[in-house]
């Protein structure tokens, strides 16, 4: 669908579509469109030497019937086909309408910033000064592994040199580790 989309290509007429493939035209801002039943390219006596042209406006509908002007290149004959538009839920006519996901996604961002009620949320709180505000990245999410509390508060620290070090009290009833070498 990027492909057809980078082509310049705004609709495609199809006999039928598998779900992803129709889902992803919608997704990139390209009108699906399909044959009725029993009508296909050859059926309509459809060459590929046509200039194809279609009118939307505003109310564009999930499924509904959009006819499709053809104008022979060659004898200057127009003729129209009825299709069906595939574009079947509202979500997807938001999509179409905004040209693709990304863009919709975009405006919304875009429209969330202009709203009064989320200008005070956007606002950075001041620089934070100290060992804290450096480690944390600006995602918010720690960095490194994420250990369990109780492995972590369990675990002795370790020795930066090896020095010879005093074992760790042992509780009672249980023997010391064997060393491994």
């Amino acid at each position: 669908a990027k492909g057809t989309f980078l082509l310049g290509v705004r609709f495609v007429l199809a006999e039928s579509y598998e779900r992803i493939h129709r889902s992803n035209l919608v997704g990139m801002g390209v009108l699906p469109l399909q044959f009725h039943d029993g009508q296909n390219a050859q059926s309509l006596g459809i060459t590929g030497h046509e200039v194809f042209s279609i009118a939307i406006d505003d109310t564009l509908r999930p499924g509904q019937a959009i006819h499709v002007v053809l104008k022979d290149a060659k004898t200057g004959e127009t003729r129209t086909v009825p299709t069906i538009c595939r574009i079947d839920t509202a979500v997807e006519v938001d999509y179409y309408r905004n040209g693709g996901i990304l863009q919709t996604v975009l405006k919304k961002l875009l429209d969330e910033g202009k709203s009064p009620a989320s200008t005070a949320t956007q606002k950075a709180p001041a620089a934070k000064v100290g060992k804290r505000a450096a480690k944390k990245p600006a995602s918010g999410k720690p960095t490194g592994k994420k250990q369990p509390a109780s492995k972590a508060a369990k675990r002795p620290a370790k020795p930066a040199t090896k020095k010879a070090t005093k074992p760790a009290p042992q509780k009672a009833g249980k023997k010391p580790a064997a060393k491994k070498r």
